[in-house]
């Protein structure tokens, strides 16, 4: 008798384990199917991701940009194309804060309209890249004011229809609120890529950006289109779209 009520026992204990472990992982996967549905993997852009807002980080993207040579830039190493011909997948970022594990992703030239990389991209960090950006300093011909500066930065990001995507879920992102521009702040160009001259100058940029907070251990995929429709001056038009597979481990 006992030997029986024992097992009545322990077979209600293990009902109600089972029952408590699937309402347990239920609530977990809808926050979870939540969570991803609304695009909730970028850091939103009145935070101050790591202590600093998205303006600064920006600025610190646009100095590895420019501060990397052009031999170590991803848009040497791994020429674009539709078709994913990625030659060296560590090469994919231009730089890192170590201090804050970020990453900044290297974008490539509004010359490339289909552009497909693989990216090895270490666990644990936060990814920043620019989709759509101007950068202008006072070594350019023509720029003496911060007048200047801030025209020649604002000039071709007008116009501008842009979709973000990881793992096919599209992000919450309002052009119209995601377009922000710099302080003033130095850069020591390095990048013959990005012109002929170099030396140390203010700066300014202005655009829009991604910030993705840490991926899971996996195999991701980042999408961005962007395109720049300007009736006032068509010179600035181009149509972009770039995808980066990035394999976290």
């Amino acid at each position: 008798m006992r030997s029986t009520l024992n097992s009545i026992i322990h077979s209600k204990m293990a009902f109600l384990l089972i029952c408590t472990s699937l309402i347990s992982y239920s609530y977990f996967f809808s926050i979870y199917s939540y969570s991803v549905g609304a695009g909730d993997f970028l850091y939103s852009l009145d935070s101050n991701p790591f202590g600093k807002n998205h303006k600064e980080w920006l600025a610190e993207w646009w100095k590895y940009n420019l501060g990397i040579s052009a031999e170590d830039h991803p848009d040497y190493i791994n020429p674009t194309n539709s078709v994913d011909n990625t030659k060296d997948p560590s090469k994919c970022y231009i730089g890192e804060d170590k201090v804050n594990n970020v990453l900044f992703l290297g974008v490539p030239p509004v010359e490339d309209k289909f552009v497909v990389r693989t990216c090895d991209t270490p666990a644990g960090k936060a990814i920043f890249l620019p989709i759509e950006s101007s950068q202008c300093d006072y070594g350019q011909e023509g720029i003496a004011s911060e007048k200047d500066l801030i025209d020649c930065a604002k000039a071709g990001n007008n116009g501008v229809i842009a979709k973000v995507s990881l793992d096919g879920v599209d992000a919450e992102y309002n052009v119209d609120k995601n377009r922000i521009m710099t302080d003033l702040f130095n850069i020591t160009m390095n990048n013959k890529m990005m012109g002929n001259y170099s030396g140390s100058y203010g700066s300014l940029s202005e655009g829009y950006t991604v910030f993705l907070k840490p991926l899971s251990v996996g195999n991701h995929t980042l999408k961005y289109d962007v395109s720049v429709i300007y009736p006032p001056d068509p010179s600035y038009n181009y149509i972009q779209q770039a995808t980066y597979h990035l394999v976290v481990r």
